[in-house]
C-alpha cells in the first residue's frame, strides 16, 4: 500500500480531523469555494489514475491532460474580472472535457 494512502487514512481516522484542519487554516468548514474546489480535484485525479496506464492510453495523452487541467485551474484568468465566475466557467468546461473521456479513451 502507498506510504501516503496509510497517511491520509490515519489522519483521517481522527476525530473530526477535517473539521479541525479546516478550522485550523481559518477556512470555514461550508466554504463553496474550498468544498468545490477539492470536488474538482477528487474527480480529476480519480479519472487520471482510471485511465493512466490503460491499454490505448499513452504518456503523451497523460500530459495533455495535465497540462489542460493547470491551464484551467491555475493560468485561465483575468485578472481584473471575478474570480469566482471564472473558476466556475474553468471548472464546468473542466470537467464537461472529464465527462467525455470515457468515449474517447
Amino acid at each position: 500500500m502507498c506510504v501516503y494512502s496509510e497517511a491520509i487514512r490515519s489522519l483521517l481516522s481522527r476525530k473530526n480531523y477535517p473539521t479541525v484542519w479546516c478550522r485550523g487554516n481559518n477556512i470555514p468548514i461550508d466554504d463553496t469555494f474550498f468544498i468545490k474546489w477539492n470536488q474538482t480535484l477528487f474527480k480529476i485525479v480519480t479519472t487520471i489514475q482510471k485511465y493512466d496506464g490503460k491499454d490505448g492510453v499513452t504518456e503523451k495523452s497523460i500530459e495533455m491532460l495535465w497540462g489542460g487541467i493547470f491551464a484551467s485551474l491555475y493560468i485561465d484568468y483575468i485578472t481584473q474580472e471575478d474570480f469566482h465566475q471564472q473558476f466556475e466557467n474553468n471548472i464546468s468546461k473542466l470537467l464537461g472535457v472529464f465527462d467525455g473521456l470515457e468515449k474517447i479513451f
